[in-house]
């Protein structure tokens, strides 16, 4: 099977390289024990970055310097990129969660 990208966060950044922590999805184990992999994702002068507002559906090209430690991104490749560990990025999408309401805080016990 190919894989031609890649979902992540975003665990380091360094000039035009992205390194993206996914998890390895393996049919024959049970979720838990999926494996963590680093994946260096190189961006260049061709590399489309956008990142998508889901609450507004809003898809806005953004630069490689709007990307953080943490960031949930899906990276792309024009190539099967199954058993690698670096690559040449087609496309990344950062995905903006809503922000979530604070939750109260818990009742105080006497």
């Amino acid at each position: 099977a190919e894989a031609l990208s890649i979902s992540g966060e975003i665990t380091g950044i360094q000039n035009n390289v992205l390194s993206i922590e996914t998890t390895i999805q393996d049919p024959y184990v049970l979720p838990n024990e999926w494996k963590k992999q680093i994946i260096k994702v190189t961006v260049n002068d061709k590399t489309k970055i956008t990142k998508f507002d889901m609450q507004t559906a809003e898809q806005i090209d953004i630069a490689i310097s709007d990307f953080k430690v943490g960031d949930q991104v899906n990276a792309g490749a024009k190539e099967n990129i199954k058993d690698k560990t670096e690559f040449v990025a087609d496309y990344i999408n950062l995905y903006i969660t809503p922000a979530l309401p604070a939750l109260p805080p818990p009742p105080a016990t006497e």
